[in-house]
């Protein structure tokens, strides 16, 4: 649906905003509440699973490689080189890695598939409002 590189810009910057801020942190809380602490924690502190940043840098660089902004070896490289600084730097495991990246790549689907549309993105809300109310029921129902 986009049809200028202006366009694409600033719907990938909301994409990437909005996954790093809000849909990252809905999909750690309901990690947190369906697989417990102890299966989420990162290895500091806090909770990692999933990987915002290797959610984030694959949406990004899957998007910019489906439009042909960047070579397939570049997508793979750059989200590959995130990836490894986290676990690198013990920001994450290597499990919550690759669950960012997998979640990453179902998200960059639906956007590619919708044509980067207001549509897709509703598709991407609408998952968060489904995980949210899971958090919901399972909270009520300790």
């Amino acid at each position: 649906m986009y049809d200028s590189q202006c366009y694409f810009a600033i719907f990938l910057l909301i994409v990437v905003i909005y996954h790093q801020y809000i849909q990252n942190d809905i999909e750690k809380r309901f990690c947190l509440e369906y697989f417990g602490y102890n299966n989420v924690k990162r290895p500091l502190s806090g909770l990692g699973m999933p990987s915002g940043n290797a959610e984030s840098a694959t949406i990004m660089f899957s998007l910019l490689y489906f439009y042909k902004y960047i070579p397939l070896w570049l997508c793979i490289l750059f989200i590959f080189i995130s990836s490894l600084q986290r676990v690198l730097t013990h920001r994450h495991t290597i499990t919550q890695v690759i669950v960012g990246i997998v979640c990453g790549l179902i998200y960059s689907y639906i956007y590619k598939s919708h044509y980067l549309s207001i549509l897709s993105f509703g598709i991407v809300i609408s998952i968060g409002l489904l995980l949210t109310a899971l958090i919901y029921y399972k909270t009520i129902n300790k």
